[in-house]
């Protein structure tokens, strides 16, 4: 009753089982056993030949037992890093590297082999697509825009405004402005710039003024009244009169200097007369009753000649004399010689009383007034001490009475 056993035989009234069945079949690939109801069992046993390598194709030779191929297939190396791994001599080769751009510049992009790529938002600069902000930067993995981009140009002549899609847009316009030209007036904006206006009118309606214009400061009026000048002293001083422009000088006129000198000539180039001298022994007149045939000497100097005779009016307390201003008179010696004062005597006064002195009787008291005298009596103007006045005047007094 045992399918497992084979040649059974009856042995003391039973029947026992023979030798064991062979339920080898020869294959490699089968496992093989007997059950007693049924008989040999040849299971298949390929799935043993599974290596758990997907780089091999598993199979099961009858002949020879589990075949292991490799393969090419596409594998995983456990590296998130990589892909497109590849079967290759039976183990899992290292793909391309993974690439972690997520075309975003606010984010460092990097790998992980364990889980693949990682994105790290950073604080860098970027664009924020908005041509009128400037410096935008990044935060939390996005471009946040900065300020506002400065679209002054320091151009008067435009208008500035921002386009977002372009950015700084300078629009001319026709605004007053300054040419910087100080000799332009009502400039006015032209193509984006200042073009200078009308010339400035710089006439003051001086004709003593040569007007001009300094495109840095303005106006510029030159006194020229100088040019009236014509070079020649000898036409007097030329002004100019700013109505009429220039005027004649005085012309110099040259006269004599004095009797000694004749008319002179004019220098141009000074404005001064010559002073020619009259020839030597010109007539002349000092000025003095006292002297006779003036003359001019060789200096131009009119030298007084020889004095007048006085005639004598034979009176004894006369003096014969002559005076400059006047001529010959006959001064009176009545003199007080008790009353002196603190005033000097003119030498003509003295030269009065020498020569009534002189004209008195010649006797042994007379007092030699003359040689006591501090100074010339005979000298017109000269100044007399009093006390040589009181000798004179004692002297007198005591012989002519």
């Amino acid at each position: 009753g045992n399918a497992c056993t084979t040649n059974d035989s009856c042995a003391d009234g039973a029947c026992i089982g023979g030798t064991a069945l062979n339920c080898d079949d020869g294959n490699a690939c089968t496992n093989d056993s007997c059950e007693p109801a049924s008989g040999c069992v040849n299971a298949d046993a390929s799935a043993a030949c599974d290596d758990a390598n997907g780089c091999t194709d598993d199979s099961c030779n009858p002949a020879t037992g589990c075949v292991y191929t490799n393969n090419a297939a596409a594998c995983d190396d456990g590296n998130a890093c990589t892909t497109n791994d590849t079967c290759a001599g039976g183990a899992c080769v290292l793909g391309s590297a993974v690439t972690c751009n997520d075309a975003n510049g606010c984010t460092d992009d990097s790998c992980d082999p364990s889980t693949g790529c990682v994105y790290t938002n950073n604080a860098a600069s970027c664009d924020d697509g908005n041509a009128c902000t400037a410096s935008d930067t990044c935060a939390s993995g996005a471009c946040v825009g900065g300020a506002a981009l400065n679209c002054d140009d320091a151009n008067a002549c435009t208008n500035d405004s921002c386009n977002p899609a372009t950015g700084c847009v300078y629009t001319n316009n026709a605004f007053e402005c300054d040419d910087g030209n100080a000799c332009t007036t009502n400039d006015a904006c032209a193509g984006g710039a200042c073009a200078g206006g009308t010339a400035l009118n710089c006439n003051d309606a001086n004709a003593c003024t040569d007007d001009s214009c300094n495109p840095a400061s303005g106006c510029v009026h030159t006194d020229v009244s100088a040019a009236c000048n014509d070079g020649n002293a000898c036409n007097g001083v030329e002004a100019c009169n700013p109505a009429s422009g220039c005027l004649a000088g005085t012309p110099v006129v040259c006269s004599a200097s004095d009797q000694c000198h004749t008319v002179g000539t004019c220098d141009p180039d000074t404005g001064l007369c010559s002073n020619p001298i009259r020839p030597n022994g010109s007539e002349c007149d000092d000025g003095s009753f006292c002297t006779t045939s003036d003359a001019c000497d060789n200096a131009g100097t009119c030298v007084g000649g020889p004095e007048p005779i006085c005639s004598s009016d034979d009176a004894v307390c006369t003096a014969d004399v002559c005076d400059p201003t006047i001529g010959c008179v006959h001064a009176s010696i009545d003199l007080d010689a008790t009353n002196l004062s603190d005033s000097r005597i003119d030498g003509l006064d003295l030269a009065v009383l020498a020569v009534a002195w002189n004209s008195c009787p010649l006797d042994g008291s007379r007092y030699n007034a003359e040689a006591n005298l501090d100074r010339a009596a005979t000298l017109p103007g000269a100044c007399i001490g009093e006390t040589d006045f009181h000798l004179f005047m004692n002297a007198f007094g005591r012989s002519c009475q």
